[in-house]
């Protein structure tokens, strides 16, 4: 039995006595049964409601309407919440309940990295059994298993070993402000991964000219830092939105503008631009991309990729609990998603904004932003091995063989547990442009 599991058969048992027994929270965040109080019954039910599921909903990949923004009232934390009556909407109160864990810098561990290619250790889980031949990138059929590829591919963008040199991933900043890589495709196989995602969101954008990738943050751009209780992990209230080492001052009363301004300031404002002053974690914006001669011109014949969570869930009981394909739920930051309260309400969805910000950026309202949702991992926020392929993302890109006439380069991703491409595209060669070599390699 579970050490939760054993918590979880002692509540019940102290409950049917009439008494609740107070825990004090691990660094894994389980809970310790260490001595007893009396509780009101209706506090302990509350305590321990648990998230639930709700059906799904197709993903809907169309231009968003245009909403008009109306203003929440938000309130302090309340004992109990009443029901409202007829005509009324519920006061934006904390949930005691609901797990607060998420994607943040707090919970990333060694995950976190700045980006930089400081390791001569090659940060693989398992060693690829065969090398691809020169000029080609590796595959699935390079590892004896083919489901250790994404993950050893994708930490190859940490290290600093000989051959690493043009495999790269996006960083993780521990102040978790917002980060983006971008990656030319020229004369050599490249990789670009995207780490280990247990509630954040990336968007990628790929085309025949190259790749750019950003991290979102889920706390604290989608929503806040909850202030707990050291001791005893009871929710008091949140930290206003702010970055890691920050001096933030805490509320009652949940930051819901202050929240969207911030969700705005990291993620809309971001996919334009870097942040003043920039950050070497944040490459680029797209804006400057879309130029003509740049990665995403309106020659490029780019393809947009938007990596978002479903709801996230923590209850072991939940047939959803760490499955990889869910049933049922829904992503986390539309309309109708969790959790709450949340800083879009009454106003368009986060994940719709990002979407219409995107139209706007590449000028084509109609244009068609594929949406890939993965289901967060919850039992193993760092990736401790550096070996899980969930959460995860890689493009990759071959030029064209110098020696054979008719070759083209080629483009193609994976999410996840996927050994063959999720998409792709091949095309003619580019020719030189400056100091940029054409996309040939020819194999010595």
């Amino acid at each position: 039995m579970s050490l939760q599991r054993l918590v979880r058969f002692a509540f019940f048992a102290a409950l049917a006595s009439g008494t609740w027994s107070r825990a004090v929270v691990l660094d894994d965040r389980r809970a310790l049964v260490t001595s007893s109080v009396v509780l009101p019954k209706e506090q302990v039910v509350s305590f321990f409601r648990r998230q639930e599921s709700t059906p799904a909903t197709p993903i809907d990949t169309a231009p968003p309407s245009d909403p008009t923004s109306t203003p929440v009232e938000t309130s302090p934390l309340p004992t109990s919440t009443p029901a409202p009556t007829p005509g009324e909407t519920s006061p934006t109160a904390v949930e005691p309940a609901r797990e607060t864990r998420g994607c943040s810098p707090k919970t990333c561990g060694q995950a976190c990295d700045p980006g930089e290619k400081t390791s001569t250790l090659a940060k693989r889980a398992v060693p690829r059994t065969t090398e691809p031949e020169a000029c080609r990138w590796a595959g699935p059929e390079n590892y004896a298993n083919s489901g250790d590829f994404m993950a050893s591919e994708g930490n190859l963008g940490r290290s600093a070993a000989p051959g690493t040199e043009n495999s790269f991933i996006v960083p993780l900043p521990e102040d978790g402000r917002t980060s983006s890589k971008m990656v030319s495709f020229l004369d050599k196989p490249v990789t670009l991964a995207i780490p280990h995602l247990v509630g954040c969101t990336s968007i990628i954008v790929v085309s025949k000219k190259g790749t750019w990738a950003n991290h979102i943050w889920e706390l604290p751009t989608f929503r806040p830092d909850p202030n707990e209780d050291e001791e005893t992990g009871e929710q008091r209230g949140w930290f206003m939105p702010g970055f890691v080492g920050e001096d933030r001052p805490t509320t009652e009363t949940f930051p819901q503008a202050e929240q969207l301004a911030f969700f705005k300031s990291n993620a809309i404002d971001r996919l334009h631009s870097r942040y003043d002053p920039v950050t070497d974690a944040h490459e680029s914006g797209l804006d400057p991309l879309r130029e003509a001669g740049n990665l995403f011109d309106d020659e490029s014949e780019f393809r947009v990729f938007m990596y978002a969570p479903f709801v996230t869930i923590f209850d072991e009981n939940d047939p959803n609990y760490m499955k990889e394909k869910p049933e049922g739920l829904k992503p986390a930051w539309d309309r109708d998603g969790e959790p709450n309260p949340r800083g879009d309400e009454g106003t368009t969805a986060y994940n719709d904004q990002i979407k219409a910000e995107i139209r706007t950026i590449f000028g084509k309202q109609d244009l068609d932003i594929e949406v890939i949702l993965y289901a967060p991992d919850v039992e193993d926020f760092e990736d401790a091995g550096f070996d899980s392929h969930r959460g995860r993302a890689l493009v990759q890109y071959q030029p064209g063989d110098g020696n054979e006439d008719g070759s083209k380069a080629q483009w193609r991703i994976f999410f996840e547990a996927e050994v063959e491409a999720h998409d792709g595209a091949e095309w003619d060669p580019l020719g030189s442009q400056g100091d940029k070599p054409a996309q040939r390699c020819t194999p010595p």
